[in-house]
């Protein structure tokens, strides 16, 4: 059995056939949402109801202009470069 992902344009596909449901599951949840949401009334569910336990926030406006246009791509690229990489740390 195969498991097909899309994101950011990028396909992947996976060989699940030894994956344990529970396994599977935690992927394919944790694989919902693109690496960057903005966040909306429309999306807070979306998000609230992801398997996604530590996110990071990027506050911006919604200003067209080059800058915000860098910063917003810049937070993009990062966030599909470090997609299931960001772990809770406890000092």
């Amino acid at each position: 059995m195969k498991l097909l992902l899309q994101m950011d344009g990028a396909k992947l596909s996976l060989d699940v056939s030894d994956w344990s449901p529970r396994s599977l599951l935690d992927v394919i949840r944790s694989n919902l949402l693109p690496p960057v949401v903005e966040f909306s009334r429309d999306s807070s569910r979306l998000v609230a109801l992801s398997n996604i336990v530590n996110h990071v926030l990027l506050f911006t406006t919604d200003r067209t202009d080059d800058d915000a246009s860098i910063v917003r791509d810049a937070f993009r690229r990062t966030a599909a470069a470090f997609h299931g990489e960001v772990r809770s740390r406890s000092c």
